[in-house]
């Protein structure tokens, strides 16, 4: 499933929000346990980055950055990378390709959950 949606045939916009739409989906009952709310921010060229908000309801686009506490920073193309191979996550935070801000270990478990 996730193998597809890695596959880049659109514009990015429109293919993050696709994927945004079926994470949601595929993920929904663990969705729910999730504590905490974190936002991804996903660079998709050098001016324009799209926001996702991660919590309980699922996980939805945001127009504007908004001001929460636990946030995510990756480019379009790590993002897509991680999608392929999940384990590469530690490697990247490690590196500076993926950047937190907030409170590491609620983001982990987040993470952990998905």
């Amino acid at each position: 499933m996730l193998s597809s949606l890695t596959q880049r045939s659109e514009e990015p916009a429109s293919h993050l929000r696709k994927i945004a739409h079926e994470l949601t989906h595929l993920y929904a009952d663990k969705l729910k346990n999730i504590k905490t709310k974190m936002l991804v921010s996903i660079k998709i060229s050098p001016t324009e980055s799209l926001y996702f908000l991660i919590s309980q309801e699922g996980i939805r686009e945001l127009k504007e950055e908004a001001e929460i506490a636990n946030r995510v920073f990756v480019s379009y193309k790590d993002f897509l990378r991680l999608l392929e191979k999940p384990d590469r996550a530690l490697r990247y935070m490690m590196e500076g390709r993926i950047k937190l801000k907030g409170d590491v270990k609620d983001i982990l478990d987040v993470f952990s959950r998905l």
